[in-house]
């Protein structure tokens, strides 16, 4: 499946996504539990006949974060998406030059064989609220670990690798998918937790001229793109965003 296609599918999935009992594990391509502030989705957005993905949610006692755990085993195609297991965060949407931080912690662990995958944070912006039913302008994509061959869309910049606060290092690469501006950074090492503001990378794209301040957030995800695996297993303990 094409990269503009896959977007324009898991856009669609936020507005045809069907509820199951929050109890029980969910297999279904457009399958979600809403939990407190979020949705979680089992999302085949490429769904291939040579496997199966189910989803449970995790109850965590707390309406302001979520878990969930996935499960999937897929084979052939390895350059095809298969499937894309998220949360997303509910808030009302907002200027970027208006936001202050985008707190985010997000505990997870992989099991299994998991032979080609990526785990993301993906953020998304469009022009101004009239556009709110559009297609995305842009999306940031923050890949915080990956297996196999997995790559970004578009070039990466000769620009210096980006830093954070909490010591990881991040490449950059830009790229167009038909639809949307991509912006990806990808951690130069796996990172095994997330604890912090993931607005510092957009600040970053401001201040070297790679992204206008005008844009407005419309959406926040985050879970894992899976290729190809074996009895693979992905699971958080607690995703929780907070938009300020």
């Amino acid at each position: 499946m094409q990269l503009k296609q896959f977007i324009g599918v898991t856009a669609l999935f936020a507005s045809i996504a069907t509820a199951v009992p929050i109890n029980k594990e969910f297999c279904g391509t457009e399958d979600s539990v809403q939990y407190g502030d979020y949705n979680v989705y089992n999302n085949l957005v490429g769904r291939s006949k040579s496997g199966t993905q189910c989803t449970r949610l995790i109850k965590t006692g707390q309406t302001d974060n979520v878990g969930w755990s996935t499960t999937w085993s897929w084979s052939g195609e390895e350059k095809k998406i298969k499937s894309f297991a998220n949360a997303a965060y509910h808030f009302e949407p907002k200027v970027i030059s208006d936001i202050k931080s985008i707190l985010i912690n997000w505990n997870w662990s992989t099991g299994g064989v998991v032979k080609k995958s990526n785990v993301a944070l993906e953020l998304y912006t469009y022009a101004s609220p009239e556009d709110s039913e559009k297609d995305y302008d842009y999306k940031i994509s923050i890949w915080l670990g990956k297996t196999g061959s997995t790559k970004p869309l578009g070039n990466r910049l000769d620009s210096p690798i980006f830093s954070t606060g909490d010591g990881n290092e991040y490449q950059i690469y830009i790229g167009y998918n038909g639809v949307q501006n991509v912006v990806t950074f990808v951690a130069t090492k796996q990172v095994k937790e997330f604890d912090g503001d993931a607005f510092s990378f957009i600040r970053h794209l401001i201040d070297t001229d790679h992204f206008p301040d005008s844009q407005v957030l419309g959406a926040i995800r985050g879970g894992i793109t899976a290729y190809v695996g074996d009895k693979a297993t992905f699971t958080t303990k607690s995703f929780q965003v907070s938009v300020n």
